[in-house]
């Protein structure tokens, strides 16, 4: 099981990203600023196994944003169901919501498409 836990930078550092994430770039906590939009998700050992955020790139357009552990796979259905819940309640805030994967990161695209977003043919 997870529960969900206010974000902290300390959590953040905990996530085992998956071999395609990496922390190591400008502007990676910038995402993270509102604590009312940022999540973070740990196990019943208090390990951190995701943390994401909503943030706003112009008026009426939202970015989702998430980091996933490479050990997540055991919580990846309750991850996803919270993940969804999140999107239906911002979807009046910002009724165009984005988000992107590596074009190489096959469980990212997956994972994005099962939340309904749509490949617009660019590639990262």
């Amino acid at each position: 099981m997870i529960r969900e836990v206010p974000f902290t930078v300390d959590l953040w550092q905990d996530i085992r990203l998956q071999s395609q994430q990496t922390r190591d770039h400008d502007g990676a906590l910038k995402p993270f600023e509102d604590p009312s939009l940022c999540w973070a998700y740990v196990d019943e050992h208090g390990h951190c196994v995701a943390a994401g955020s909503l943030y706003e790139a112009h008026p009426g357009v939202g970015i989702a944003l998430a980091y996933i552990g490479d050990d997540a796979g055991p919580v990846m259905p309750a991850l996803f169901k919270r993940a969804q819940a999140i999107i239906r309640a911002n979807r009046l805030r910002w009724p165009v919501l984005g988000s992107a994967s590596l074009d190489d990161f096959d469980a990212g695209k997956r994972l994005l498409s099962l939340l309904g977003f749509v490949a617009t043919g660019g590639t990262i």
